[in-house]
């Protein structure tokens, strides 16, 4: 099967089984990468609202609800299939592999060391 590069995102996005070693998705883990990198290095001496990470997460995230806290460090790997409600606090050591779509409710809580896998590749 040969998928052009946007088919193959489309297609990751939509939960199908997709060639995760494409270029574009390269670039796009890369780009996630750097941008736990920023957003883990915030002042970690902040606990809760932080309205430094909170921009960070609203341009980062498909969508990103009011007052959203994720204690660093936090790891993800594409950030845009990512979608938080209100409320959202997620304690330390946070991962969402977000090949396909994660939705998160409103005021939800998640413990320390919680690993939230959406991923359909061969």
């Amino acid at each position: 099967m040969d998928l052009s590069e946007e088919e193959n995102v489309e297609r990751m996005t939509n939960g199908q089984l997709y060639f995760p070693s494409k270029a574009r998705l390269d670039e796009l883990r890369t780009a996630a990468r750097l941008w736990c990198r920023r957003y883990n290095a915030t002042d970690d001496s902040i606990t809760g609202p932080c309205p430094q990470r909170e921009e960070l997460m609203k341009g980062f995230f498909g969508a990103c609800g009011q007052g959203p806290v994720i204690e660093p460090p936090f790891r993800c790997e594409y950030g845009f299939n990512v979608f938080i409600g209100d409320g959202f606090y997620a304690n330390y050591e946070l991962v969402i592999l977000d090949s396909a779509t994660v939705r998160i409710g409103n005021n939800v809580l998640l413990g320390p060391g919680v690993h939230l896998y959406a991923v359909a590749h061969p």
